[in-house]
């Protein structure tokens, strides 16, 4: 008998339960047959399960194309070349496809109309004065990703894998990569198992036609060794005394900041000459993105490249923390002893605000003989003449007023 069959038994009449059905009932209650037949299952995927949880978790944000596509506008205003894109840390390379997507810049859309993915409005400013004119002269004749453990999302295995690095909670998430994913296998884009800073020399030293190249990264700097990361700088670093105006460098960075309550910074490093530019703030998922670079942010105040925005007005409120809803979950310590401290916190969800987190004004308990003693040398108060007063100034009528 199994252990449903041994399970209804329990509701049948006494009279048909045989005695071994009994031992049974009682083997299940005393849990061994669940364990027996849990290990039973376990084991048959034991060695699937090994190789799954060995692996390093894998974020494929297609929001932070939000970030890399302004990135590419702003140096397509400069150079207007076509270029190349190279990613590291690709993973499944759905960032390589941010052209594809569309993105709905103060109601008007950039990227691909047609595309099945669309970020709502995910800027404050923006990287250029007018993005619908400049992404005319949006090119990228190449583009190329490495990882050291690439995902193929043209595979049943690969794209589920890619879905299961995201939290439960998060199914806005969810339907963004499934339509990243949806476009990659239309139009699939190999990525390279290979490590960062060899590849990117590699590719770095391929003579091309005249046009920009950009590397671009987000998030990865963590899942580097120090040695790794001293050999890719070194890489780029040879590569931007190569490049000229006819074949410009640049290094595109979307990294976490040193206080990661406050979110990550865009950066682009570009040759010639050598110099780096702060372009924007944003979110660790993408949105929203705020652009310290190209046009005025929605409260009109200039902003200067490479240099953070300062209002011309002033305010008696502390500005509030923006944090995700990730961050609130995997953070809540922290941010609570912030609270403590007096902070305040704006919790977004997918860039957008959701809900505010603020401290309590707390009740301090004031003992009767204080406030006594507070108010012994206060004059006497005329009581008649106090109201006489007050019904001077106010209409205290019962009445009710029309």
């Amino acid at each position: 008998m199994g252990p449903a069959l041994t399970v209804a038994s329990m509701t049948t009449p006494a009279p048909i339960v045989s005695a071994t059905d009994r031992r049974q009932v009682r083997r299940i209650v005393r849990g061994e047959a669940v364990i027996t037949a849990v290990m039973g299952a376990s084991l048959g995927v034991a060695i699937g399960v090994r190789r799954l949880v060995m692996r390093t978790v894998q974020t494929n944000e297609p929001g932070r194309s939000v970030a890399l596509y302004g990135a590419l506008l702003w140096l397509a205003e400069q150079h207007r070349l076509p270029g190349r894109l190279l990613e590291i840390g690709a993973s499944a390379g759905l960032n390589l496809q941010v052209d594809r997507y569309r993105y709905l810049v103060r109601g008007r859309p950039l990227g691909d109309p047609e595309s099945p993915l669309s970020f709502a409005e995910p800027w404050d400013g923006g990287p250029v004065r007018d993005p619908w004119s400049v992404q005319g002269t949006l090119a990228i004749a190449e583009r190329r990703g490495c990882d050291c453990a690439p995902l193929d999302v043209t595979t049943v295995e690969g794209a589920t894998t890619v879905l299961s690095y995201i939290w439960p909670d998060e199914p806005e998430r969810l339907v963004q990569v499934k339509k990243a994913i949806e476009l990659a296998r239309r139009r699939p884009i190999c990525v390279e198992a290979a490590a960062a800073a060899r590849w990117t020399k590699e590719r770095l030293a391929e003579r091309h036609t005249d046009g920009l190249t950009v590397v671009w990264q987000s998030v990865v700097y963590q899942y580097l060794g120090d040695a790794e990361r001293r050999d890719l700088d070194l890489s780029m670093e040879e590569a931007g005394a190569e490049a000229s105006q006819q074949h410009p460098l640049a290094w595109v960075t979307l990294e976490p900041t040193g206080d990661h309550l406050s979110g990550f910074e865009l950066s682009c490093r570009a040759w010639p000459p050598d110099a780096t530019v702060v372009l924007a703030s944003s979110g660790d998922h993408g949105p929203p993105v705020r652009w310290y670079a190209g046009a005025s942010s929605s409260d009109k105040s200039s902003r200067t490249i490479g240099c953070p925005s300062y209002s011309t007005g002033a305010t008696i409120v502390p500005m509030a923390v923006r944090i995700t809803q990730r961050e609130l979950r995997n953070e809540s310590g922290e941010i609570m002893r912030a609270l403590d401290g007096g902070e305040s916190f704006v919790v977004t969800r997918n860039g957008v605000a959701v809900g505010e987190l603020v401290p309590l004004r707390r009740r301090r308990f004031v003992a009767a003989d204080a406030v006594l003693a507070a108010f012994k040398g206060a004059p006497q108060i005329d009581a008649p003449r106090m109201r006489a007063e007050i019904d001077a100034v106010l209409d205290q009528a019962s009445e009710p007023r029309a």
